[in-house]
């Protein structure tokens, strides 16, 4: 009983999830986006790409619309976005560790669902290809 009380349980299993983390980005819009400052930090609309992974691995993209609550129409729908009061790129950072952290998981099947949520990921929907070869045909392996 003490164990768990002190807290220990609950760390052990933190440990089992694994927390991903950003690789790069790209922001074709302004270009590079580190060093972007708005004419209006409170009227900002972008799309721009994180490339998410673990460590030492590579990584998946995930794309996501930028917005700033001014820029929201009335009754419009805002899905797979990060809306911020006012725009900075140190508090895009926040909001994309926030979502990272949000995300952890015990696997990247795990992980790569949930940041789906939140973003478009680029294997969003992907179905392994069927099986295609006609009876009979020579399928020719690479790499092996």
């Amino acid at each position: 009983k003490a164990w768990k009380e002190s807290g220990y349980d609950e760390l052990c299993y933190k440990k089992e999830f694994m927390k991903p983390i950003i690789l790069s980005c790209l922001c074709v819009e302004h270009d590079p986006i580190n060093e972007w400052t708005p004419d209006d930090p409170l009227n900002v609309d972008f799309h721009m790409s994180f490339t998410i992974g673990l460590e030492k691995t590579a990584g998946d993209h995930f794309h996501v619309r930028v917005i700033t609550k001014n820029c929201i129409q009335e009754h419009q729908r805002i899905e797979r976005a990060i809306v911020l009061n006012a725009y900075s790129w140190s508090l895009l950072l926040d909001a994309v560790e926030t979502i990272l952290e949000n995300s952890q998981g015990k696997d990247w099947a795990e992980i790569s669902t949930k940041l789906s949520k939140e973003m478009d990921w680029e294997f969003e929907n992907y179905q392994p290809q069927k099986e295609s070869c006609r009876a009979g045909a020579t399928r020719i392996l690479f790499g092996n």
